[in-house]
This record gives structure tokens, sequence and C-alpha cells, in this order.
């Protein structure tokens, strides 16, 4: 019996996320990027090796990895605005540098879209992949040149990454609302074919 196919990851149709000065972005980062903490349970068994800081949270965002707040919208304003034009409702956005292999995993008990930027990162071999929950069928994540955004489906399948100390990356994170976020992300589908990633799920 052949299995259905599910699209579990889509590049999103937005310009790429970026400052318009890298030197004014990297002092930032070292002056404020601190380790982040886990303080509550999650499907992830990583104690974790993130590096970053929280630029937008409501009251009642409290993710498991705690992280110190920056007042990005004042000190960077368009880099802010950037983030904020993303038409879902937030709960939370996150800059977050990876310091370590984070074996293929999920994030949520229940499955939902979850949107990322690839904020930065130079190596040319890609570092983001999928599996299924069975830790079957890797996929590498490669993202079409006119945008560093994607969402992915996690809970339906596991994603992991791995770490090259010469190569960095920093990701942005996105808390979001489920219906807003499934309702743009049907808008995505299908708008760059050749780097959509489907499974047989079953």
């Amino acid at each position: 019996m052949s299995l259905e196919k599910t699209i579990v990851s889509v590049p999103i149709n937005l310009p790429k996320l970026e400052p318009d000065d890298w030197d004014r972005w990297w002092d930032i980062w070292k002056k404020y990027a601190t380790p982040l903490k886990k303080t509550g349970v999650s499907p992830n068994q990583e104690s974790g090796l993130h590096t970053g800081f929280d630029v937008f949270k409501i009251e009642k965002f409290s993710p498991v990895y705690k992280a110190d707040y920056l007042d990005l919208k004042n000190i960077y304003p368009t880099l802010y605005d950037q983030i904020m034009a993303l038409p879902v409702f937030l709960y939370g956005a996150r800059f977050v540098l990876s310091g370590g292999d984070f074996p293929a995993h999920i994030d949520n008990f229940s499955p939902n879209w979850s949107i990322r930027s690839m904020f930065f990162c130079e190596d040319p071999v890609p570092q983001w992949y999928y599996t299924k929950t069975d830790n079957t069928g890797g996929r590498y994540l490669r993202l079409p040149k006119t945008t560093n955004w994607w969402a992915y489906r996690d809970g339906i399948i596991k994603h992991g990454t791995i770490f090259r100390k010469e190569y960095p990356k920093i990701i942005l994170q996105v808390f979001s609302d489920k219906e807003t976020t499934d309702e743009f992300i049907k808008t995505q589908i299908n708008l760059f074919p050749d780097h959509q990633i489907e499974y047989d799920i079953g």
C-alpha cells in the first residue's frame, strides 16, 4: 500500500531577514547574546548549547528554553520591523546560535507548523536536516537564493542540525499562533516546488 505524500517543509516567499549593517548587528550580538537555560520538559532531551536573546515576547510567552530579552525595537528598529511584518500572531521571536550537534528530534508534543529564518550561515553545505519519526529518510533543508525564511511541520517529522565550528549559524525562531500560522503557510505551498520537502507519512 502506498502512503500519501505529506508536505513537511516549505520556503516562505518573503524578503530575506537581514540587517542593513552587519557590523552594527555583530556589535549587538557580541554585547547581548547570552546562554539559554532549559527550565522545563520537552520531547527534546538535549540540555542545550544555545546562545542568543529574545527580541519579542508577549507576557504569557513561556518556552522551555529561557533567554534574556533585548529591546530590538529601540536598538535596531529596521531589523525588528522585518520580524514584525510576519503575517501571523506572534508569541515570541528569538535569535539563537547553536554550539553543538543536535540529533533529529521534535520540539513540541503536538504537530504544528514552525517558522524559522536561517539568519546567518555561510556554510556551503546544509546543516539543517529532517528525518521521519523513526529516524529514517534523512533529507537536508535547501532554501532558494531569494529567501532565508521557511516553515516545517514539527511533530510530523523530526529535525536536527549539524555543528561546524568554522561555519556558525544563527537562526531566528518564531513562536506563533497555530491558526494564523496554518492559514499563512497554506499560501506558501508549491511556491518553491524544487525546495519543498515531502515525506510518505504513515
